[in-house]
């Protein structure tokens, strides 16, 4: 019965420091992302009032652990990173009014990217969706809002 108690109280502190680091790590892979844009056209902007969405693959699978980046429009400096939760899921909180360039990118797939125009406070409450098609594809990944 110690035992099993005992394992009880010591496996959620286990888990929390182990996912902790875990999640650590895969939030520093994203810390260096590199600038891309294989856009043929480049639409846009989109407007939105918060930067939150969904990173799927093509068939409409959720992807986890793919990079988010916000840019600088004008000289392509990173401002700020993030990455998809298990869920596919991601959430960047509020920076300051202006153009950027969302760009979000993952192992395997064509990165996407797409400008945007954010205003804080906006009443615009639709959520970025990013569908991710393998690398090697005519046709590149895209973001569009839903």
């Amino acid at each position: 019965m110690y035992r099993v108690s005992r394992f009880l109280v010591s496996a959620p502190i286990v888990f929390f420091f182990s996912h902790s680091l875990y999640a650590q790590a895969l939030n520093s892979s994203c810390q260096n992302m590199p600038y891309e844009n294989h856009n043929q056209i480049d639409y846009g902007p989109l407007r939105i009032g918060s930067l939150e969405g969904t990173v799927k693959d093509i068939q409409g699978v959720e992807i986890r652990g793919a990079c988010i980046g916000v840019f600088t429009e004008t000289d392509r400096k990173l401002l700020v990173t993030t990455q998809s939760d298990d869920t596919g899921h991601f959430n960047i909180a509020a920076f300051p009014n202006g153009s950027y360039r969302l760009v979000i990118s993952a192992d395997g797939l064509c990165t996407a990217n797409v400008r945007i125009v954010f205003k804080n406070g906006s009443r615009r409450k639709q959520r970025l969706v990013t569908k991710m098609r393998p690398t090697g594809f005519d046709a590149c990944s895209w973001i569009e809002l839903h």
